[in-house]
């Protein structure tokens, strides 16, 4: 038996609609990655608590989709 989650990367994780799908995920046994831009650093921190404290263990990556360097 294969006991490795299946990775989830939701870009724009810590918004709203991030946010949702990114609990969703972990609902469904995913390991989620949820990321932000750099100058979202202390939001990114204190979403991640936020969902920590609902029971919610997600990671945070700094990720600017419009720049290839940064993906």
């Amino acid at each position: 038996m294969n006991d490795t989650k299946k990775v989830a990367l939701v870009t724009g994780g810590i918004g709203g609609i991030g946010t949702e799908i990114c609990r969703h995920l972990v609902r469904q046994g995913r390991q989620v990655i949820a990321t932000h831009l750099a100058v979202e650093a202390e939001q990114a921190a204190a979403w991640q608590k936020a969902q920590s404290a609902a029971g919610f263990d997600l990671a945070l990556a700094v990720v600017d989709v419009t720049s290839f360097e940064s993906c």
